[in-house]
């Protein structure tokens, strides 16, 4: 699973305490295929605001000097990963418009009106 964060102040929000503290309750690693013997984490990826962890994928620097083929590739795959992410997204918000602003609702009645907009994307 591949969630894209740019740079936004994960810090200060709810979101940020529990990734820098491992509170996520994020799936445990799992092989994919029948055959591998290694467990695949979780990830996010994201840009060089942020510190590589266990969960957080982000593109090798050049800043140390040139890259081989193999980090090269990789920062291929990450960047084509991060717009696939971005451009999920981009259709969710078009499609969902309320979702670009605050919506001014007690919580309850937002929790109904994402539950109603999900059942009418739904229906033929």
């Amino acid at each position: 699973m591949l969630v894209s964060m740019d740079r936004f102040r994960t810090v200060e929000t709810e979101f940020g305490r529990r990734f820098n503290g491992h509170q996520l309750n994020l799936p445990r690693p799992e092989v994919l295929e029948e055959g591998d013997s290694v467990p695949l984490s979780y990830v996010f990826v994201a840009d060089d605001a942020f510190a590589i962890t266990e969960n957080l994928l982000k593109h090798y620097s050049e800043v140390h000097g040139k890259l081989n083929n193999d980090q090269r590739v990789f920062n291929y795959r990450l960047s084509k990963a991060r717009r696939v992410v971005k451009n999920a997204f981009s259709i969710l918000a078009a499609g969902f418009r309320v979702l670009q602003k605050p919506i001014l609702l007690c919580p309850e009645k937002s929790s109904d009106c994402y539950l109603s907009m999900l059942l009418s994307a739904q229906l033929p």
